[in-house]
């Protein structure tokens, strides 16, 4: 069992035959066992018990509940409501640079870009020498006229939104509230191209818990283009259950090709 991590487990085991229901919770730590003693031998042979029925065997049900938790799960949680990270978003005395995305600005600070994204990171310690006023490509960073020690980089193909939420991850805030199939692609491709791997894998999670019949196609034709191999394996999961419960999917027919060779491939029992 990996370390820190713990399994709880609720269980009820009966035998109807034997009017028998035993109840046991147990949380395990470690890589050990655990046993639960139903009945002894003679129990089960002893036909005033009735563990045995008129066929001769034992039907003995269990059922569980098991929860996986890491044993510093609440100590991250009362970290991170007290992490610096949302104390330096909310104040402006320290930002070093802005980040201009649709005319309006994000200000920043240059070290906290740089420990989450490579991409940002060479755009920042990328030194531009050209006259005041030049402008430059798109993540170019860019001397001010008005104050020449602030770094200006201008994205042009995301929305101002995406941009936000992904600068808003870097200062460690949550920034999956109110997450839309269009957005997760987005900070998808946003992380890609900016190599920021953590949050990458964070919105990729996000839109796998957020599948459903309405965006899986959506999804899956978009994962191709992200490099989001994980969201693409786990929309064949759900869409080959779909195929199989005859549930109801949107712009199937907008699928890629190669994601509907693949079903029709997995959909029949070989033979």
């Amino acid at each position: 069992m990996p370390k820190n991590m713990n399994i709880s487990v609720n269980a009820t085991i009966s035998c109807e035959s034997a009017n028998y229901v035993r109840k046991c919770t147990c949380l395990y730590t470690k890589s050990d066992e655990y046993w639960l003693k139903i009945c002894s031998l003679d129990d089960i042979l002893d036909p005033n018990k009735n563990f045995m029925s008129q066929l001769k065997s034992v039907t003995i049900w269990v059922k569980a509940t098991l929860t996986i938790f890491n044993a510093n799960d609440l100590l991250t949680k009362k970290i991170k409501i007290d992490s610096l990270g949302p104390k330096l978003w909310e104040n402006e005395n320290g930002k070093d640079a802005k980040i201009v995305v649709d005319g309006k600005e994000i200000k920043v600070h240059k070290s906290v870009l740089q420990t989450r994204s490579t991409m940002l990171k060479n755009l920042i310690d990328f030194e531009v020498k050209t006259e005041p006023e030049t402008k430059k490509m798109r993540g170019m960073p860019t001397l001010t006229p008005e104050n020449s020690s602030s770094d200006l980089i201008l994205i042009n193909n995301y929305g101002f939104n995406i941009v936000e939420k992904a600068v808003m991850f870097c200062y460690d805030i949550s920034c999956f509230d109110g997450f839309s199939a269009k957005d997760g692609i987005n900070l998808l491709k946003f992380a890609e191209e900016f190599q920021m791997t953590d949050l990458k894998e964070k919105a990729e999670d996000c839109c796998i818990k957020n599948i459903s019949g309405s965006n899986v196609c959506f999804y899956v034709n978009s994962s191709v283009d992200v490099k989001a191999d994980k969201l693409y394996h786990k929309c064949f999961e759900y869409l080959l259950r779909c195929m199989k419960d005859g549930t109801a999917v949107k712009d199937v027919d907008k699928l890629n090709a190669e994601m509907k060779e693949k079903l029709f491939a997995n959909a029949f029992t070989k033979a």
